[in-house]
């Protein structure tokens, strides 16, 4: 199963490692610790007297003190290979240096994940074997600078615009690697975990908190909650001097982590290895804060010519972690962004039979116009829209243009989508975009996709408007005309509806009423021949009728028994 980062964000439950975070009955914290000499050599042999320990500014008395060696404990390693973020030449680069370092920088029993952009974040293992390892390394391609998608899946998802690629390439590797440190972290044992970046640099081209998926504050809790480390490996032509990470820049420092560049890519790595090997294990208890916050810690050695490297501080628990603590970590499962509705963009969610029993699902969308008194805002040219099944499995990605007039014919098919998805509950995420394919808003809502298996059965019906008489004729005749999110129409304009029904002996037969706001019939409806190849039609022509709400009530009928659908508009003068 493929799941990518734009299309279902890995989120595992909320984590509690012991190793970097207070514990659940007794507020202990557990802080991993480097401390060499001047010449940058472990020393071992500290105990507790050795320490200053201040949490907040406030000093603290150290429970425990233990010195970690590599051969104590498997080291746990991940190793995220950005094919997005890396040139081809780079690529070629850090295949030799990765194989040195798995092969002989990491012990038999070292635990290893690696992962790359297209890989499913609900797959994570940390039980590689050197075998997948060395597949998985030479199989490496970098991708910088080249926008062709990879496959068919890519193409749907990401898009055309390079502005768009960009960013959903950003986006994939950011919450890749949240979900990788979350991973990481849930891997038992006190061990420090290690997480390799192996990017020339990743940019944060938007502010994710607008869509609730991970940003570089995001990655940077989740890492230092799991007790993972980042560490960014740029094996492109950069020197260690002018090496930029761009958003890797603020995670790496703030997690213990280091930058690696330049030709000495092989000593750089090994010096990773290194860094789990011959370090500290401090235990304290906290003040017993569950407050959810970021809490600095400072630690000392009382012995001249010491230096310490550790990470700044810790992640607080929430009240409820204390007692989700207690119960068994479920699988990761897809996130869900929160749900949120724009008032820039009215979209429309229409059903039809599909094949195997699944629904057909047309979208389209219109601009809603500014209100008396809003400001003047960026408009919105165009809908960046993603769908997930029940299970959460992508049925749909890619990019859809405004509707502006039925009289659009299907060959724009810029301005829909058509997609399939099973029965029930679509969960439908929306990013919505100006003409220089800036995101200036979103929309998160949940579609019900209904079941038409049912002997008689009545989908969605499509509303087209129009005003003239030619219009009426090219329209009734073109199957593939634009239906309209709109639902307030102007006495001066007609309307076509069109109605899929089903049924199991053949076509139904379609009635159609006109009813008032109040519920009283007022005049059956003419229902014209389907379109070729598709629904019957409906005319509604709204001349004469006054300002007011009105309901359309359609009703199919066959032997094996009858359906009904309702479709409300409002006319307005």
């Amino acid at each position: 199963m493929r799941v990518l980062l734009a299309v279902a964000l890995a989120a595992a439950a909320p984590l509690r490692p012991a190793a970097a975070s207070a514990g659940p009955a007794d507020n202990t914290v557990r802080m991993d610790a480097r401390v060499t000499d001047a010449r940058g050599r472990p020393l071992p042999g500290l105990g507790a007297a050795d320490f200053e320990l201040r949490e907040d500014g406030t000093p603290q008395s150290i429970g425990a003190v233990r010195f970690v060696r590599a051969s104590d404990q498997p080291r746990v390693v991940g190793i995220y290979l950005d094919e997005y973020h890396l040139t081809e030449s780079a690529a070629v680069r850090a295949r030799g240096a990765l194989w040195r370092f798995v092969e002989h920088d990491l012990a038999p029993g070292d635990r290893l994940a690696i992962m790359k952009p297209l890989d499913s974040l609900l797959d994570i293992r940390i039980d590689m074997g050197r075998d997948q390892a060395r597949a998985a390394i030479e199989g490496v391609v970098g991708r910088k600078g080249n926008d062709a998608p990879a496959d068919a899946y890519e193409r749907q998802y990401i898009g055309n615009a390079p502005a768009a690629i960009a960013a959903a390439r950003s986006q994939i590797t950011l919450s890749a690697l949240n979900a990788l440190a979350v991973r990481l972290g849930q891997a038992s044992g006190e061990a420090r975990k290690t997480l390799i970046v192996v990017s020339e640099g990743v940019l944060d081209h938007f502010d994710r908190r607008r869509l609730n998926l991970p940003d570089v504050s995001t990655i940077i809790q989740s890492a230092n909650r799991a007790n993972v480390s980042v560490y960014l490996v740029d094996p492109g032509d950069s020197l260690p001097g002018d090496h930029q990470g761009g958003a890797l820049d603020r995670v790496v420092p703030e997690t213990d982590g280091r930058s690696i560049a330049g030709p000495a890519l092989a000593a750089g790595l090994r010096s990773i290895a290194g860094d789990s090997d011959g370090y500290y294990v401090i235990s304290y208890r906290s003040p017993g804060r569950t407050d959810n916050r970021f809490h600095a810690v400072d630690l000392r050695v009382k012995r001249a010519g010491t230096v310490v490297r550790m990470r700044p501080g810790y992640w607080a628990d929430a009240p409820g972690d204390v007692v989700r603590a207690a119960m068994p970590a479920p699988p990761p499962r897809a996130f869900e962004p929160a749900l949120r509705l724009s008032r820039m963009i009215r979209p429309w969610f229409g059903a039809s039979r599909g094949a195997d029993g699944r629904t057909r699902v047309t979208f389209v969308w219109e601009v809603v116009a500014l209100g008396p008194g809003e400001p003047a805002r960026a408009g919105p040219s165009e809908v960046h829209l993603t769908a997930y099944d029940r299970d959460g499995e992508p049925v749909f990605a890619g990019n859809v243009r405004p509707v502006e007039s039925s009289a659009l014919a299907g060959r724009d098919l810029s301005r829909r989508a058509v997609f399939e998805a099973p029965p029930g509950r679509l969960r439908v995420q929306m990013t919505i975009e100006d003409a220089a394919d800036r995101p200036v808003d979103t929309d998160v809502r949940d579609v019900v996709v209904a079941d038409l298996d049912a002997p008689v059965a009545i989908g969605t019906p499509e509303v087209l408007r129009l005003r003239t008489e030619r219009e009426f004729q090219m329209l009734a005749a073109d199957p593939d005309a634009v239906p309209v999110a709109a639902r307030v129409f102007s006495r001066g304009e007609r309307l076509i509806v069109r109605v899929p029904a089903y049924a199991p002996d053949g076509e139904p037969i379609i009635t159609a009423t006109l009813v008032s706001a109040l519920g009283r019939t007022m005049r059956s409806l003419r229902v014209l021949p389907a379109v070729p190849g598709g629904s019957r039609q409906i005319d509604v022509p709204l001349a004469g009728l006054v300002s007011a709400d009105y309901r359309i009530e359609v009703i199919a009928r066959s032997a094996a028994g009858e359906a009904r659908q309702s479709i409300g508009f409002e006319v307005i003068p």
